[in-house]
């Protein structure tokens, strides 16, 4: 069986603010994830992401990348190297300047996962997105 992503919406804060759930599984082979756009993330300010390894854990040291239309990650490297075991919390990092912060980004956010071969395994990933002020 191919590996999946899908993605769920919740909105809070008036509508300001919006929690995407990707809900992540491994191809039934090889393990791996499609890259997956988001269909509501398509412009905004992210804020925070939380990677929750599931009851089928992935591989150690799995690697997650949020990019949008520039093709940069967002996150600046900070979902590299994940626990298969532990939740994981972190806002974008500017990796230049190395500070924490919201970013904005346009376009949809794509999720890519690599580094993993452990069949069926599970991940949820929680990301946080401001759409307006």
């Amino acid at each position: 069986m191919a590996g999946s992503i899908t993605e769920s919406r919740n909105t809070f804060l008036g509508g300001n603010m919006m929690m995407l759930k990707f809900a992540c599984v491994g191809d039934g082979t090889l393990g791996t994830f499609p890259a997956t756009a988001s269909a509501y993330a398509t412009g905004g300010y992210l804020s925070r992401v939380v990677v929750d390894p599931g009851a089928t854990p992935p591989d150690a040291a799995f690697d997650i990348t949020i990019t949008d239309v520039t093709g940069v990650d967002l996150m600046g490297g900070k979902l590299a190297n994940l626990s298969e075991t532990n939740t994981f919390e972190t806002p974008p990092y500017y990796s230049d300047a190395a500070l924490y912060g919201d970013k904005p980004f346009m376009g949809a956010l794509t999720i890519t996962i690599t580094g993993n071969t452990a069949i069926n395994a599970i991940i949820d990933i929680y990301v946080f997105v401001r759409v307006k002020d």
